[in-house]
Order: structure tokens, then sequence, then C-alpha cells
């Protein structure tokens, strides 16, 4: 976020600083105390993947993550790593040391000594020491780094180990020795023959303060005030292979060894092995690591991990990532373990909610589509068989599993009598039930079933079972079935997808395209589409008492009946979902083909689903939910899923459980490339010359989560940065005043509102010179400002204020005039355009008369006549037209209405008009089109169509011999945006010198000798000239009087498609044809026309006539609303403007109860485009005057093809080409 400050909060600052300095106050820099961090002094219990891993939290599994060269470590190898105590996870390997913050890995500068990691340490300062494997020891400290090499005394530049005393000397292991660097820096030796130049393989220190240390010959030795205490051999202790050692973090004086053998041995330091617990770690051979992390003791190899219970028994990890190279672990704070290997990278163990039952039990038999909990054991139904476990995964032998054998399993019932019932889907078994007794009974069609393809059961509030097949529904009562429904009892659908009866008696059944039939008293009703559903394919429905609903979930979308009413989420984030799951709390769970929603109740029965969980593959989930398949819930809240690899469970009690607390960090903040570090008060100071100051704080959340972070800076106006931390951004501010500040970072709890972490850093930017010199000049600036006040009250009270006052009052008048003529206009036009739609659309009726048995001239005659009323009324149309684009402009509600077009398309639109009134004045028309324009551009077509029409037009007026001509060409291209010039050039009368001042003025017509005979209200040119700056671009004329103009019309536009668009060629010539054909015919279509005036209504019914399509009419919303009982009509086209209820009240009546009809708008008005009338509910928008032609293709896009003919062209008379679109038909004196 990037903050400007203006000029204007300057000068308050200012005036600010000039207030400190009258009343003396001083002290601008905050007292470096006061510097620093607020930080929560308990942090919550750590429940992370370490704790998850070895049992220690009930219901919780683990997840690996791996990083390595494909997303974000330079390689993929790694051989130690440390969690520091600030929230860093650092990480050394061959190719460096890194740093990592949950987002970010960061690679240390070599050139001071980083070339490589072999091991790493934290003091208790908060120093980093890193051992490298041939450059010796970087300590680094902050900003600041040590070197530590054979030149300081390291007896090899090869460390491998560290640890600190109690006084705070720091040991390091080397392949050459051992020694520590003392409080001043300085290296001293241990020199002690026993270990003198053995290689040390590892340090440790106990809780109590004492040094052990391992060689590479097995020589355990501990250390006291920098000298060796004690030291004993392998053989002493009887042990052989000694690999590692811990000294008991628990107990002082014990320690625990690792041996190469698969053994660990615990007790006394010093005791033999005879005294000394032997503990089998077996499978694990040739371990070489052992550590306490997470409350457990962990032994590893290069392929296996594995931690010592509470009974000292080794449990080996299972579903790691990592079966190679392994070389150390630890873990961060919040719990997770971190590996890393020196051929697979780093891998982080964290916990998961979701624990996949049935990988480690072998029952892995691929997609699941039933769960079902039979007391306390888990049945589940595959495509290929039936198996049962218990809750932790282990298989049980059970009589289903063989009697069932390799038959595809949709659906598993336990009834209110512990009765199981198995839906089978094949070889023809059915629906199969076992008692309690463990007597089995298959029923088939033998048995009354109306199909032994068997989707899903479910019990009725009397016991009995409902049965879905994929003909239909049956009931068995007593063992029996006793009945059917299916396409005789008026299931037109049979295919039964879910089931379920509900408190009032009813049975819903949700089917596979024939939406949810209902079953009351044996009568069997239909809800579809046309009643609400978004869809009639319906995957699950659910009653759900405590909400008093009917959840239906469809393929498209979730709904709920709720007092009859059947009601749409929309605001659901997903639609294709499977399953709906919900307990006595106010959370909903609903399984779907992306994962796991957990949704608000309130929110998702109000439609206004703001906030959800989401748990996917990509953080917990093993694997995907099956498509269409049947899950479990038990009362303690314990979601069993069907999934794609087997069974998942996951606790719904554990999923709304409260994050635990996050590390939060600020190393430094860039100040115009250089960084800031903090003072040792924890003080940031911003140097005065520092323009732009960038902050990103560190958010150390290893977990799966992703909370929701503020980081802000209190001083400022803004409100900072609100982002969850995988999509956090930088703090930015530029020019920031000085003075002092407070940096808050808030880690948010999952609903967005608790702050679990919350951090407050302190900044100081320091004032610039000129801050300090202004405080001077400032005093003199109050007296010249209280002078000038006093010079500015006197002249504000004489004759200036009074004539200011009048030219205020003048103005206000002009503008109140100017106004007052912009909305006369804006409504006469909207008014005229009525009108002139029942003279365009009587004459077009005209036009379409049969001259069948009508003497020839006088039907020519006539025809004559309507062709000269259709010019007229497209002239007065046209001027209309103008007044309304021109009230718009003046009153500033015209705008762009961009979107991608074909330029050849518009072109040939322009084109073809014109062409037709060249003919007619018998003038030369050339086009000449540049072939390199691309194909598809991007803007306002139609504000560009109307410039060059009107140029085109006037070129068409203005010019009595000769012609003019059309060129389009490119004179610019860059990256995706080009320029476009169209000019016109006619061999016209010319414009004079003198008034091509006022050529681009509203109103003024130049030419006004009456043998010109010209039209139009000289509109066309003010109004191009607008449109054309409107979009960014320019009209100019070049004219001589005599010779003829050029106007010239230049526009950028962005590239949507760069290829050439290649030679332009003009359209076919129209084709004018003696008698008016229809598109179609449909006499047994219905249209009901809704309109107040009576002769616009007449309009349409004739425009309509020849389809034979059957108008009925309406004179006001009411009648409509009326009519739409009686009769089921195809379209409905509704009047906008009409007294008592107008067309968008009527329209929200006719959606209440005919959502599915199509309505479109008849209106006027031409300022509201289509898009916003479809966004209120209408299907579209016909513009009066009504085109004919439009009006057909409406209609017929919403008649079903069966109900559409062709029309007879019998009677049509030969076609006549005719270039000419308003030319006469025929002249009336030809002879026959």
């Amino acid at each position: 976020m990037l903050m400007m400050y203006p000029v204007k909060n300057k000068l308050k600052i200012l005036v600010t600083v000039l207030c400190m300095v009258v009343f003396g106050f001083c002290g601008l820099k905050a007292s470096a105390a006061e510097a620093g961090s607020s930080v929560p002094e308990g942090a919550p219990v750590k429940i992370g993947g370490g704790y998850a891993a070895s049992g220690q939290v009930a219901g919780m599994s683990y997840t690996t993550e791996v990083y390595d060269a494909t997303n974000g470590l330079p390689t993929s190898d790694a051989m130690c790593i440390l969690s520091a105590s600030d929230g860093h996870i650092w990480l050394g390997g061959y190719s460096g040391v890194l740093r990592y913050d949950g987002q970010r890995f960061e690679r240390l500068d070599s050139t001071g000594g980083l070339t490589s990691g072999r091991d790493i340490f934290e003091d208790s300062k908060g120093r980093i020491w890193v051992g490298t494997n041939d450059n010796g020891v970087v300590v680094v400290d902050g900003e600041n780094s040590t070197h530590y090499t054979y030149k300081e005394g390291l007896p090899s530049s090869s460390a491998r180990t560290f640890t600190e005393d109690s006084n705070g000397n720091v040991y390091i292991g080397t392949v050459g020795g051992l020694v520590y660097i003392d409080l001043d820096g300085r290296v001293r030796r241990l020199s002690d023959e026993r270990i003198e130049s053995h290689r040390i393989l590892q340090l440790s220190r106990t809780t109590g303060g004492k040094v052990y240390g391992l060689t590479f010959g097995g020589i355990i030795f501990t250390i006291k005030d920098g000298s060796l205490s004690e030291v004993h051999t392998g053989e002493e202790f009887n042990i052989d292979d000694i690999s590692s050692i811990l000294p008991d973090p628990k107990n002082d004086g014990k320690i625990y060894i690792l041996t190469e053998n698969s053994e660990v041995y615990y007790g006394d330091f010093g005791a033999s092995d005879g005294k000394m617990e032997r503990i089998s770690i077996a499978p694990i051979s040739n371990a070489h690591w052992i550590s306490y992390n997470c409350g457990r003791i962990w032994v590893m190899s290069s392929d296996t991990v594995g931690y010592l219970d509470d009974s000292h028994k080794l449990q080996v990890l299972s579903n790691i990532k990592f079966h190679s190279g392994l070389e150390k672990m630890t873990a961060d704070y919040q719990g997770n373990l971190w590996f890393v290997s020196s051929k697979q990278g780093v891998m982080k163990l964290v916990s998961n909610n979701f624990i996949d039952l049935t990988e480690d039990t072998g029952v892995n038999e691929g997609a699941v589509n039933a769960v079902c909990l039979v007391n306390n054991n888990i049945h589940i139904g595959y495509d290929g068989g039936y198996k049962v476990i218990d809750k932790t995964g282990k298989l049980l032998n059970d009589e289903l599993t063989g009697f069932l054998g390799k038959n595809r399993i949709r659906n598993i019932l336990k009834d209110s009598k512990s009765n199981v019932w198995v839906s089978v889907y094949t070889n023809g078994m059915g629906l199969v039930k076992r008692e309690p007794s463990g007597l089995i009974t298959a029923y088939t069609k033998k048995d009354g079933l109306p199909s032994e393809e068997i989707r899903c059961t479910t019990e009725a509030g009397n016991g009995d079972i409902l049965v879905g097949t994929n003909e239909g529904m049956a009931v068995i009562s007593d063992g029996k079935v006793t009945k059917t429904f299916g396409a005789k009892e008026g299931l037109t659908n049979g295919v039964i997808l879910t089931l379920a009866q509900c408190a009032d008696g009813k049975v819903y059944l949700g089917t596979d395209g024939g939406g949810i039939f209902v079953i009351e008293n044996d009568k069997v009703t239909n809800i579809t589409r046309e009643d609400g559903l978004t869809s009639d394919v319906i995957l699950r429905i659910k009653e759900d008492s405590e909400r008093n609903v009917i959840w239906v979930i469809t393929s498209n979308s979730v709904q709920y009946i709720k007092d009859g009413v059947l009601k749409h989420v929309s605001s659901f984030p997903y639609s294709n979902n499977y399953d709906i799951y919900f307990d006595e709390g106010d959370k909903l769970y609903v399984l779907s083909s992306l994962g796991l929603y957990i949704v608000d109740d309130r929110e998702m029965l109000s439609d206004s689903i703001n906030e959800y969980d989401l748990y996917t593959v990509k953080n917990g989930m093993p694997y995907a939910i099956t498509g269409n398949s049947f899950s479990a819930m038990n009362s303690n809240g314990e979601l069993f899923i069907a999934g794609r690899q087997g069974v998942i469970r996951t606790g719904i009690k554990e999923l709304n459980q409260s994050s635990s607390y996050v590390k939060i960090g600020l190393e430094s903040i860039d100040c115009d490339g250089t960084k800031v570090y903090p003072d040792d008060n924890g003080l940031y100071t911003i140097p005065s010359d520092v323009s732009r100051v960038r902050i990103l704080p560190d958010i150390f959340e290893y977990s799966m989560a992703d909370p929701l972070i503020h980081v802000y800076l209190h001083g400022v106006s803004d409100e900072g940065v609100y982002e969850n931390r995988s999509q956090l951004n930088a703090l930015e501010y530029t020019d920031l005043p000085y003075g002092n500040y407070d940096l808050h970072v808030e880690v948010f709890e999952k609903d967005g509102r608790t702050v679990i972490s919350d951090v407050v850093y302190r900044l100081y930017k320091k004032p610039k010179l000129t801050d300090l010199l202004i405080i001077k000049l400032l005093r003199i600036l109050i007296i010249a400002v209280f002078v000038g006040l006093l010079v500015w009250h006197f002249m504000n009270n004489t004759i200036i204020r009074k004539q200011y006052h009048e030219i205020l009052l003048a103005k206000d008048e002009a503008d109140r005039a100017n106004s007052a003529k912009t909305r006369f206009l804006a409504n006469i036009t909207q008014e005229l355009r009525t009108p002139i739609d029942t003279i365009m659309g009587m004459d077009e009726m005209i036009l379409r008369e049969d001259t069948e048995g009508v003497p020839r001239n006088y039907s020519m005659s006539i025809m004559n006549y309507a062709m000269d009323i259709r010019n007229a009324s497209e002239s007065l149309l046209s001027i209309i037209n103008d007044f309304l684009d021109i009230s718009r402009v003046e009153s500033g509600k015209m705008s762009l209405i961009e979107q991608s077009y074909e330029v050849k398309d518009l072109l040939k639109s322009v084109v073809s008009m014109i062409r037709v009134r060249s003919s007619e004045k018998e003038l030369s028309f050339d086009v000449k089109v540049d072939e390199m324009i691309p194909k598809q551009l991007y803007g306002d077509s139609g504000k560009i169509k109307e410039i060059v029409l009107n140029l085109l037009t006037n070129a068409v007026k203005f010019t009595d011999k000769g012609g003019f001509r059309l060129k389009v060409y490119m004179p610019e291209r860059k990256d995706d945006v080009c320029s476009l010039v169209f000019s016109v050039k006619d061999t016209g009368i010319g414009i004079k010198a003198e008034d091509q001042d006022r050529l681009f003025t509203a109103y003024e017509r130049l030419v006004k000798d009456s043998k010109n005979n010209m039209q139009g209200m000289g509109l066309g040119l003010d109004i191009s000239k607008r449109f054309a700056e409107l979009m960014g671009g320019n009209l100019i004329c070049k004219s001589t009087y005599g010779k003829g103009s050029e106007f010239i019309f230049t526009v950028q536009q962005k590239i949507m498609d760069a290829s050439p668009m290649g030679a332009f060629l003009e359209n076919e010539e129209d084709i004018i044809k003696g008698q008016y054909v229809p598109q179609f015919i449909a006499p047994d279509a219905d249209v009901l026309v809704v309109d107040d005036t009576p002769t616009n209504l007449s309009v349409i019914k004739g425009l309509l006539k020849p389809t034979k399509i059957f108008v009925t009419t309406a004179s006001s919303g009411e009648e409509c609303l009326e009519k739409l009982k009686e009769t089921r009509f195809n379209i409905v086209l509704l009047d906008h403007m009409m007294p008592g209820m107008d067309g968008m009240e009527t329209l929200e009546k006719i959606r209440e109860k005919y959502p599915e009809l199509p309505v479109y708008v008849l209106t006027a008005n031409t300022s509201l485009s289509e898009e916003y009338y479809i966004s209120r509910g209408f299907n579209g928008r016909l513009t009066k005057p009504i085109d004919s032609l439009i009006l057909e293709k409406t209609v017929l896009k919403h008649l079903p093809e069966e109900m559409v003919e062709k029309p007879d062209t019998g009677k049509v008379i030969d076609e006549l080409k005719n270039p000419k679109d308003k030319q006469k038909l025929m002249n009336t004196d030809q002879k026959e």
C-alpha cells in the first residue's frame, strides 16, 4: 500500500511545529525506552505435527510438505536445520545457508564465509552459529557477522557441532578437535590427549548445564569449566558402534546412547551396559540421530524415522515423503517437525484434522461409495466389494464381506432394529439385509422390487424401509415389499438418487433429471425447475429438524425448503456439491468435489455467506471426496467421509478449534532500498532524507492455517493492510512526515475478529533540515498571514464582494436555464419517440400489404408514399436521437460502453448504409482500408460508428457532383494499443474560412441557401466532436471553399486480436422483396403484449400478424398478471412506463410465479442499456420504434422447434435487386 501526503497535510504539520515553538514545546523524539514490542506473556499450548504424529493429540493426524529445488531451495540437498527463537527456520547445505519465514527462503550472502552449512546453533544471546564444511565458523548477530577460521585458532575448517555451557562459552566440535569461544570472542583450545585431534561428532548440554560430547571413535566425555571431567569409551560401556547421544532432558545425569545396531541404551552416565536399559529400535538399523522434540525421544536412520512411546517402544512414522539421505531433525515453536535430507531437501510435518483410516489397514480398495457406522464399527461400500473396520482402522471379519463379493455397493443403512441394509447395484443381487442374529436376506424383483439396481435406502417413521432403485421406489414393511411407485403412479423419472421421509409425513425422492417427487398419502407430485429448482438432478435431500428446513443438494447448487417454499442459496461459493451434515451447533458441513466447506447456518439461511472455512487436498484432506457418495456422522461429531481412495475421519470439534499463538517478527524495514535495523531498545530510526518506506513483517505460521493479518501504522490515517498471510503484501509509504509511529501487526482467529497475536514496533522518522529551518521563518509567516487577513477582510466587505455576489447570481441563473433546457430536450425527445413508433409501425404495415388484385399504378403509388413516410420518419428519428445525445453530453450522463468488436463488421455496417445514399445522388463512393489494421479491437464501437456515419452523411448532403471517399488506416501501433485514423474527403461545396470556427458548435447550420434543402439541426458535428474527445481522440476539418472538405477522426483502441484484418470487401447488395415474407409462422404460439397506449398495441399486433402468432394484449400491469393466470404464453412484451403498476413492478410479480418465462421490456428510453434491464430481471430490451426484424427474431428465439413452420413463399413476386434502401420502388407513370 503506497501512501502519498499532499502539500496540504505538510502545511498542517508545519503549523503544528510552529505552535510547538511558540508555546515552548520540545522533545520531538520519543524516549528510546518507550520503543519495543508488546508480546503476550504466555503462549497457548502448542499442538503441532510432532504431537499429532507421536499420538499425544486425540483425533489428529499429520501430513508432510517437501521443499526442494522445485519450490524454493537452490538445490535439493540439506545437511542441518535449526528452529530459532525468533521463529525463523535456518537451513544449511552444500549450496549455502538459508533462512525461512514461512513464505520465502532467503539465501544469506556467502561473501562473509557462509559458503556451506554442516551444523547450525543458537546461543543464549540469540546469535546464530554456522559450522561450514570447509570455511570455519560464522556467527550471525543481526546485521553483523564474525568469521572464525584456522587463522583464529580453529583446529579444522570443518565444524560439525556446537553447544553452550552455563557460563556462556560456546563449544565447537570440528573434524580436528574441540575448542570453545569465550565471552570475549577468543578461541580457546581444549588440550586433552584423550580426544586430541579426534573428530567430534556431537555436543549436547543437559538441563543442569553439563556439556556432553561424542567422538567418531565412540568416546563419550563431559566438560566442566572448560576442561574434560569424564571420559568413557564404548568398551567401558560394553556398547559397540555408538552413533549419537542424548542427555535425558527430564532427568539430569541420565543419558540415551544410540547405536547402529538397532538398539538404544538408557541409564546413568558411566554405568555399564548391564546396568542400563536396552531398548530395541528395530526395524531401524544404522541409526545416526537421536533427539528430544515435542515430548518424545526421536531416533532416525537415513531412511526411517520413529519415536519412543511412554513404554520405550519404538513407533515408526509412516506416510512420510523422505526415505533416503535423512540427516537431522528439529521442531519449531508450534510443535511441527522439520527434517533435512542430503538427497531430497527439507520436509515439514504438521498436524492435520483429517485421518486416512484405510491407508494402514490394507483395505484400500479404491473409491468409497458408502460409509455406515454400525456398533462402533465402520462399514464401507466400494465399487468392488464390502469391508468392515473398527475406529482405529483395523480390518474385521464380517459375513457380509464374503456374501457380497465384488459387487458394487451404493448405500448402507442401519435401521432402528440394528438391521444392516446394503444397496447393491450389480449382478442382480438387489437389496441385502443382515439381521443382528446374522441372518442374511436378499430382496430382488422376484420379491416385488421394481429394479435390482439399488441406489439408496432410508427408514420411515413407522419402521418401514424406503428403497430407491433405478426404476422407482419400493416400501418394505415387516420384511415384505408392500408398495411400489413407478411410472404408473406418476414417477416420470424413476432413477432415485436420494430419498427422505420428513416430519410432515411426506416422502421426498430426488431423481437423476426429473427433479423432486413428493409422495403424500400415495399421491405423487413433482417439483421441477419451473418451481424453483436450479437443476433437475438431485443428489441429496435431508431434513434438518433443528433449523426446521429440508436441505436439497442439486447438481449445481445448495437449496432448501422452508414452510413449503423452495429457496436457493446463491451466495454459496461452490456449485458441485454432494452432501450436507449438521449438528446441534451453528455450523453446516457441505461435502463437495473441491473439499469440505464449513458455513455458519445463519448466513446460509439468509443467503448472505461472507465467511467460510474450506478444507481441500491442499490443506489437510488426504484425497478428494467421492461424487454422490454417502458419508456418516456420529453423535460425538466425528465425520467419516467417503473418499476417492478410502475413508477419511475428522472431528468437527477439532475443525472449529481456535488457532494457536503465532510468532511475529520484524528484522528490518526497507528505506529507499536500504535496510534499517532496530537499536538496542527496539527503536527503528528512519533517516530524514528517506522518501519511500516499505514494511513487511514476518509471520511465522508453519501449520496449515492461513490466518488473517492486519498491519497498520498508528499515526497515519489509512487502515493499513488486511490480508491472509499467504497473500500478505508490504505496507508502503511515500514522504512519511517526521515523528513517532507505532507499527501494529495483528494475527486474527478464524472468525476474522478475535486477535490471537498482537505485536507493536516503534518507529521514528528524523526531521529534514528544511523542517527545522522553517520554524524560524514561520514567525514571520504568521505576521504576514495576519496582515493578509486584515486586508482580505477589508476588501471582502467592499465593492469587490458585492460584484462577486452578483456574478455568482448570474452564473447560477445561467446554470439553471441550461439545466432546464437539457431536461426539456431529454423529456420532449422521449415523448416524441412514442408517436414516431406508431407512424413507422403503421407505415411498415402499409409496405407489407398484399398487392394482389390491386391496380399496379395505384399500389406502386401507395408504396412510394409509404417510402416517403419512412424516409421522413427516419430523418425525424435521427434528429430526436441527436437531441438525446446532446442532452446526455451536456448533463454529463454520457459514458463509454466499451467491448471487443470486429473492425471489418463495423466498416461493413457503415459502408452499406452510405452506399445506398450515394447511389441515390449518383455520387462515387470509394473505400480504402489498411489491410494491416488488427482484426479485433476493444472500445466503444457504437460511438465510432456514429461519428463516421455523421461524417459520411454530411459528405453525401454537401456533395452534388463528383463523390467522396472513406480512408481508414493505422499510422502507429505500440504494444497492445493502436492508433486509427478515419478520413472522409469529398468534392462538395466546402466551408468558408470565417465559418470554420463555428463548425463544431451545436445548432449551427453553415449552409443557409434554400437551394441546398438541408436536413438536420446542426448537431451532428458537435456530437461527433464530443464523442471523439470522450474516447480520448480528436476530430478536425480541412476545407477549401468551393473545392471540398476533409474531416479526420483519430482515436486509440486496445488490440484484442493482433492478426491483420486483410482485404476489406463490402457486403452483397441488399435485396428488396416485392411482398414481405415473415421469418417464420407459428399459429400455435401465444404472445402477450402489455402497453397502456392502444396504438402501440395495434402496431405490434400488425407487425406480428404475418407470423400468424396469437397475440393477446393488456393495457396495464394488473391486467397482465390476470392474463398470465389464464394462458401459458411463450413470451411477454412489457412496456416500461405505464400508469399504476409500471413494467418493473409487474416484472417482479411475474418472476415470483413464472421465473423462467421470457419477458422483454418495450421502451423509448435509449439512455438505459440492455444490460441494465437484464440485471433487473428482463431477458432483453426492444426499443421504440420497434424494428420488425428484431421483433420476429426475439420471438422466434423462445419458440420450440416443433411449433415453428416455414412461411409459404409461393405468392412472393420476383425479387428486385436494389442497393438503395430508401429509393422509389417504381415510377408511377411507368407502363405495365
